[in-house]
């Protein structure tokens, strides 16, 4: 009985294991590196072939790092038909992280498109959700987007409160670089 047992967990974790893809190599080896080298994260998915993607899960894995690999490299894009592919597919899929990152990179194009109600009503949305993840460096990554769409459109006040957010969480994470 006990042996019986054994194989029918081991064949429904197989089973489980192999019914949920996981993601591309390509892509979760670009993911890994993005924060620490953004410039050879790009550099890895500009070579991967966009035909070759096959899962509407890749797809927007790869429209989610690709709008970041742009940014973090100082790309600046205003067409939001990338990102849009991650924000509308982890809008109805479980991944909060990757929802609030497709989120906050949607509100990036509108701000760079000039775009400042859009961009404030997804950097708020980005800012609720950070919080519920209670990811101190995304709430000071929103907030310091919120000030510089509040700085862009001359609202000083609110600029500088969203200023003294993004400092607090900032120094929450220790990150020198953002601190600074």
């Amino acid at each position: 009985m006990r042996h019986t047992l054994l194989v029918i967990i081991t064949l429904l974790t197989l089973c489980a294991a192999s019914c949920s893809r996981h993601y591309d190599r390509r892509l979760t080896a670009a993911e890994d590196i993005m924060a620490e080298h953004p410039d050879s994260a790009l550099s890895m998915l500009q070579a991967i072939d966009r035909s070759t993607i096959e899962s509407d899960k890749d797809r927007a894995l790869y429209a989610l790092l690709m709008s970041q690999a742009l940014d973090k490299n100082f790309i600046y894009v205003t067409d939001d038909s990338l990102i849009s592919i991650a924000y509308d597919y982890y809008s109805s899929h479980d991944d909060k992280h990757r929802h609030m990152l497709s989120q906050y990179y949607l509100g990036r194009v509108s701000l760079n498109a000039a775009d400042y109600p859009r961009s404030l009503f997804l950097f708020f949305k980005t800012m609720q959700e950070a919080k519920e993840l209670d990811d101190p460096f995304w709430i000071g990554m929103t907030a310091r987007n919120i000030r510089d769409t509040y700085d862009d459109t001359y609202n000083n006040m609110e600029a500088l409160e969203y200023a003294r957010i993004s400092y607090e969480n900032m120094l929450r994470t220790g990150k020198k670089p953002y601190i600074d």
